[in-house]
């Protein structure tokens, strides 16, 4: 089994997001455009295929 943590907003913690815009990498990543659904702040989450074990980035937008 492979867990897999969710990423949740960098502002205010709440796990719960909207993707607005997914874009692919071209190195079969992506990266999400997304908005709290708590506080309505906007965050990117980078998704790298290399990295599985690790957290997704999470970046305030």
């Amino acid at each position: 089994m492979l867990l897999i943590p969710k990423p949740a907003c960098p502002h205010c913690g709440h796990p719960g997001f909207r993707r607005v815009k997914t874009a692919p990498n071209g190195d079969g990543g992506s990266t999400r455009q997304c908005v709290c659904l708590a506080c309505d702040q906007g965050f990117l989450v980078i998704d790298e295929p290399t990295f599985q074990s690790e957290l997704p980035v999470v970046w305030p937008v």
